[in-house]
């Protein structure tokens, strides 16, 4: 991915997260989105650049859109898999997802 497609899509996210995005954010965490918009912004990420995500699994990395709908009353006790916006590059560039490598 050359610099000015990563600026693009550095762009693309955040407009569709509504700020700036810090250096290499974690994704979702740093985005502060859930549910629904994690979904969206991964779609239209794969859409734009052709990448095949059947091997994502959103549960594993951001809450449902009815999880969010319990809070405050029911908290979501399960971790989160966390990815930054390198691997999402690479994502990119080999146009399918793959799991992170994560810290141990």
């Amino acid at each position: 991915m050359t610099i000015d497609q990563r600026q693009e899509l550095k762009q693309m996210i955040e407009y569709e997260i509504g700020k700036q995005l810090p250096k290499n954010p974690l994704f979702f965490d740093d985005l502060e989105i859930d549910g629904d918009d994690c979904i969206d912004l991964m779609n239209g990420i794969a859409t734009k650049y052709g990448v095949e995500l059947t091997s994502y699994n959103p549960l594993d990395y951001h809450q449902t859109e009815w999880e969010v709908s319990l809070w405050p009353f029911v908290k979501v006790d399960r971790p989160f898999k966390s990815f930054d916006f390198n691997h999402l590059i690479d994502v990119i560039d080999k146009k399918r997802w793959y799991e992170p490598t994560q810290p141990s």
